[in-house]
């Protein structure tokens, strides 16, 4: 009698997981969904001076007139008395304010937005501001509004 050979079953070949190749996600609209260019309508544009030392919030269109933020940064600077400002604050310190001007160009509601931490460059970025007569009538329509201005002025 001869002995069978006990079969022995092929080795199993391990597989590695299948990788998931990196899909993009779909950015498109779906359906009954608005493409993002037409969703901007909610936020206010801002106009900013060339160094973004003054920026202008009116209408739903923005405020579309350079000129215009590019004065009230002339006229506020002009007011600013650095005398007023203490000696021992430091160079670049940075004092926010805001406030409203109004259709014919008075400014209004003046406020401390962030204080510098120096009282002196406070009150001087604050008294600049009051110190302005007009910044001229708004060149925008009537339907616009007064201007939301936010200002700093800079320890130079």
């Amino acid at each position: 009698m001869s002995k069978a050979k006990p079969v022995i079953p092929p080795p199993i070949a391990k597989t590695s997981p299948r990788v998931q190749p990196n899909l993009k996600p779909d950015t498109r609209a779906q359906y009954g969904e608005q493409a993002s260019t037409q969703m901007a309508r909610a936020i206010q544009p801002t106009t900013t001076s060339a160094n973004g030392q003054v920026a202008v919030t009116a209408g739903s269109r923005g405020f579309n007139y350079p000129y215009y933020v590019e004065g009230i940064q002339r006229k506020v600077l002009q007011n600013l008395d650095r005398n007023q400002v203490d000696a021992r604050t430091p160079k670049g310190t940075r004092a926010y304010i805001i406030f409203t001007v109004r259709r014919d160009g008075t400014p209004t509601a003046i406020k401390m937005d962030k204080s510098s931490g120096s009282p002196t460059l406070d009150q001087a970025c604050l008294r600049a501001a009051g110190r302005v007569d007009t910044f001229g009538p708004l060149p925008s329509p009537q339907s616009d509004g007064p201007l939301s201005v936010s200002y700093y002025c800079e320890n130079n």
